[in-house]
């Protein structure tokens, strides 16, 4: 058996034509070669001016074609220049002012008739012509034309202001007095939002000339009526992942300005080893939620350890509340243990390794008052004993 080889196979031509004109397709012929660049094609004997679909194909030494490969280009006089030119003011297209130019390639448009356009803002639209009879596109600026006042000596003759996208309730209030810089304080009505939303001010000035400054917004909040200082937390709510519909909720009576969560949650329903999100929200006395404040949550179930030995596991700190020097009392050792304290916060602001804990002095009266937890583990088993909350009252 002879095996056929194939060698590399190569570009030895292309051929190109404009707006399906196959025929007159022109061929040229290259080096073959793997790769070719086509850096030019000379269209200047066969192109017209406009628009015009340009056709391409390549020819490989196996004299097989490729794929025919269009792209779009545009063909110009030479030497294209600008002829006239046609402007208007805002969308009166129709008293359009018509120039005629000296053909030329750059241009400067002086002394503009703006003698029927009334005094404030308008927007000024031109384009120009070239030799092959193609507009240009629009080309738009603003123009603002005086009355013939002294513009640096304006001054505020009045503002309004509105809410949200309400500007058909919009007040307005004229002043009695213009000055050049307006420093006004003004009580506003809330008492028609509701309390507890996020709503949009809007102010706007008037100046001299009857004209208007742009809109100036901010956003604003309803607190209700209440002192806010005073405020204190009266509930609290927490969900397990998305399934805020099955939230726990929690009334805090009397309002505290702190709240320690402390709660044994239920996740043995959860597969084991998966990741959890424990969501917690707090509502204050005038009656608004707190952001959502959430926290990965382990769920581990380990039918290796004895839940009777963990159940007859029993950490107690006394006393509590203290003044920070704290005995701790186990009715096990443990060993290889670690002790932590964390503040509300989740920092750990004190902790300490025992080769065998079965009970321990401990001295906090470096701490601020406050509630701390106190942890327990059991290095060489991982095992996590039940949090003791410790408080501190000096």
């Amino acid at each position: 058996m002879i095996p056929t080889i194939l060698a590399q196979n190569k570009i030895k031509q292309y051929e190109y034509w404009l707006d399906g004109d196959f025929t007159g397709r022109q061929i040229v012929a290259v080096t073959p070669s793997v790769n070719f660049e086509l850096d030019s094609i000379s269209v200047n004997n066969i192109i017209k001016p406009g628009l015009h679909r340009l056709n391409i194909r390549f020819v490989d030494t196996n004299n097989k074609f490729s794929a025919v490969l269009t792209q779009f280009i545009e063909g110009f006089t030479a030497s294209p220049k600008i002829t006239s030119c046609e402007y208007w003011f805002d969308n009166t297209y129709a008293n359009k002012t018509v120039v005629s130019l000296t053909p030329s390639s750059a241009i400067i448009l002086q002394n503009i008739d703006i003698s029927a356009v009334s005094n404030g803002m308008h927007s000024f639209n031109i384009r120009f012509l070239d030799r092959a009879a193609k507009w240009s596109a629009v080309q738009a600026t603003k123009l603002y034309k005086s009355s013939g006042d002294n513009v640096l000596k304006n001054s505020v003759t009045g503002y309004r202001y509105w809410f949200d996208k309400n500007f058909g309730s919009y007040v307005y209030k004229n002043l009695s007095t213009w000055p050049i810089v307006l420093s006004s304080t003004e009580t506003l009505d809330l008492s028609t939002f509701p309390k507890g939303n996020n709503h949009v001010f809007n102010i706007q000035f008037k100046d001299a000339l009857g004209l208007w400054s742009a809109v100036q917004s901010t956003n604003i909040y309803n607190l209700g009526v209440g002192n806010a200082l005073n405020n204190g937390i009266t509930a609290y709510r927490y969900w397990i992942d998305s399934d805020f519909v099955n939230c726990i909720y929690k009334t805090v009576n009397p309002s505290l300005t702190f709240v320690s969560v402390d709660e044994s949650v239920d996740l043995s329903t959860f597969p084991n080893g998966n990741n959890r999100k424990l969501h917690v929200q707090f509502k204050d006395a005038l009656g608004m939620w707190s952001s959502v404040i959430s926290d990965t949550v382990n769920v581990v179930v380990n039918a290796g350890i004895n839940n009777a030995i963990l159940d007859a596991d029993k950490i107690q700190v006394y006393p509590n509340p203290s003044k920070g020097e704290l005995t701790i009392s186990t009715n096990r050792t443990f060993y290889d243990a670690s002790l932590f304290i964390t503040n509300t916060l989740g920092k750990t602001v004190f902790s300490h390794r025992f080769d065998a804990l079965n009970g321990a002095y401990i001295d906090l009266t470096s701490l601020p008052d406050g509630i701390y937890f106190l942890r327990v583990v059991e290095n060489n088993e991982n095992i996590k004993f039940t949090t003791q909350k410790i408080i501190l009252q000096k």
